[in-house]
């Protein structure tokens, strides 16, 4: 049998009053009041009609929902399509389907909707841990179906933000002609939808890594990566260490070296999100958009992403904190909104592998990256002591982002702390010598 429950919609349908009215029955029979006893009789009649119409009808509905997808990219959609049959002898006067959705996603659809922003997740404690999503409560009405007759709702969500959303089942509703009741159907289960960060293109990719190598001076042991094959005219762009000086001293002008990419086997791309000076509290209770950090994760997972369609193993390391979603109840009310997300602090360590489920593992990964947080000082040592122990073939990208989000510069005692702390500069030349590999490239992504 399916799991149908039937819920009043007004207290005076309830089943407190229900029972109070048939208790007043029983006492206008004992005392002999054949008025009182049959407005009560009328009353709880009506109401028992109303409550078996409601039970019928949704027993007698049948509805499905099809798998939607478990991942897009942010800013793309994705389709939900409801199917619901009216298997009664009568029409369905109100019907309809209800779901909830995180506020980081917009439903749009041919059908009209009605669309309820919820408070916050009910029922959840406030800890440094723990975040409480806002919730859009969306209602899809009909009215006076036919019997046996199938009816197809699609649904077009966006997903703006990254991130990892849960979606709790939706349910399929009906009603009884007065409105007293309203029967549920869970008609599809609840779900994890992957947001992945947006990727640049393989352009974009080539012209960031070319500017990082040509222009800045934080880099290691760049030239072991290529192999000179000729020369050509110099140009403002190249490096000057790239500049052959035999050939310039032939032509009387500047040459430079034409170098050839090295393939390598194995890449590491790690990526550190630490602040060493953090609030003593967590000041952030939602998700919000943080582009600066988003550009230094759409980085990281491109250039995984990248050395992933070359055929090199690839290794992906974080220290970044990750968001988990959790639930107080299995068998959540359609309005129901007591789940929320954890913050979880792991030095995520990917291992070296290829194909398409480690670049889905690596996107998975930078879906929950938590923009309201960052990583402690203990977070990066430990980060490090993982990028020690690569193989000395590998070819390391060390992407490092270490500005906090937006709202910590509203704390007087966090700036205060923040102005009184030494710079430190934890990726030093000699630092980065000590590595196994001499193929390193640091990137600093904090404007």
């Amino acid at each position: 049998m399916k799991n149908t429950r039937v819920l009043s919609t007004t207290p005076a349908a309830s089943l407190a009053v229900r029972l109070l009215a048939a208790a007043a029955a029983l006492v206008t029979v004992y005392y002999r009041m054949p008025l009182p006893f049959l407005l009560l009789i009328l009353f709880l009649s009506y109401l028992m009609w109303s409550y078996y119409w409601t039970l019928m009808s949704c027993r007698s509905t049948t509805g499905t929902s099809l798998a939607a997808q478990e991942s897009i990219f942010a800013g793309e959609t994705l389709t939900r399509e409801f199917k619901f049959v009216n298997g009664w002898l009568f029409p369905l006067v109100r019907c309809g389907i209800s779901f909830l959705l995180p506020a980081g996603l917009t439903c749009t659809g041919d059908t009209p909707q009605t669309m309820t922003r919820e408070s916050k997740s009910g029922d959840v404690p406030a800890t440094t841990f723990q975040l409480a999503p806002a919730w859009n409560y969306y209602t899809v009405h009909y009215a006076w179906l036919p019997e046996k007759k199938e009816f197809t709702l699609r649904l077009q969500v966006q997903a703006r933000l990254r991130g990892i959303y849960y979606l709790p089942p939706p349910h399929l509703f009906v009603g009884d002609p007065s409105g007293l009741y309203r029967g549920l159907n869970q008609v599809g289960r609840e779900q994890y939808l992957y947001v992945f960060p947006r990727l640049k293109s393989t352009g974009e990719l080539h012209k960031a890594l070319d500017f990082q190598e040509n222009n800045r001076e934080d880099n290691f042991g760049l030239e072991d990566r290529y192999q000179a094959q000729g020369v050509r005219d110099y140009q403002l762009a190249d490096s000057p260490k790239s500049i052959n000086w035999y050939a310039t001293a032939r032509a009387n002008s500047l040459k430079t070296n034409i170098y050839q990419r090295k393939d390598s086997q194995f890449c590491l791309v790690a990526l550190d999100l630490c602040v060493p000076v953090q609030p003593a509290y967590a000041l952030d209770a939602a998700r919000f958009e943080d582009p600066n950090l988003e550009e230094a994760i759409s980085l990281a997972a491109g250039i995984a992403l990248f050395h992933l369609e070359q055929g090199a193993m690839t290794a992906f390391y974080t220290n970044a904190p990750l968001l988990q979603w959790k639930k107080k109840k299995d068998n959540p009310l359609p309005d129901d909104t007591s789940a929320y997300m954890n913050r979880v602090r792991p030095i995520t360590v990917l291992d070296f592998a290829g194909g398409t489920s480690q670049a889905q593992s690596i996107l998975k990964i930078c879906a929950a990256i938590d923009e309201t947080s960052r990583a402690y000082p203990e977070a990066r040592d430990k980060l490090w002591e993982k990028i020690q122990a690569a193989p000395a073939n590998t070819l390391i990208y060390l992407l490092r982002y270490h500005d906090p989000p937006a709202s910590w510069e509203n704390d007087e005692e966090y700036k205060t702390k923040r102005d009184n702390a030494a710079p430190a500069q934890f990726y030093s030349p000699q630092r980065l010598a000590d590595l196994a590999s001499s193929r390193v490239r640091l990137f600093n992504l904090s404007p």
